[in-house]
């Protein structure tokens, strides 16, 4: 599975990596909506994980309304450290909310469950 993670803090996006690959999943990490945006085609994900406080011009939320907006059906998972944003995420199209830290075991289960790959993970 292609996972796409807009997050602009390094230790954050290094343990999605690591945990992504336990399962055999590839992560393309940006740091900016703008960036995700400009290569969404040719990454052509299966799952977005995105993070609401980024670099550019454009937050987690305007990113996540704008591919909906735009028609983009990939599975969204809002990933964030702020409680308060649940319904705005979840309003601008977001699957799922996650507050960070992601308890391992949590971010493991999610991955499985939008898995459509067939393979078994670890």
């Amino acid at each position: 599975m292609r996972i796409l993670y807009v997050e602009d803090v390094l230790p954050n996006s290094l343990l999605i990596e690591r945990i992504a690959r336990m399962g055999d999943h590839t992560v393309i990490n940006y740091i900016s909506a703008e960036e995700a945006i400009a290569n969404f085609e040719r990454d052509n994900p299966d799952i977005m994980l995105v993070d609401i406080r980024l670099d550019g011009d454009m937050d987690g939320v305007e990113f996540i309304r704008y591919m909906r907006d735009r028609g983009c059906t990939t599975p969204m998972i809002a990933v964030t450290a702020y409680m308060d944003y649940r319904e705005e995420c979840l309003l601008a199209g977001a699957d799922e909310f996650y507050v960070k830290p992601i308890p391992v075991r949590s971010l493991w289960r999610m991955l499985q469950r939008y898995d459509h790959s067939g393979e078994v993970g670890v």
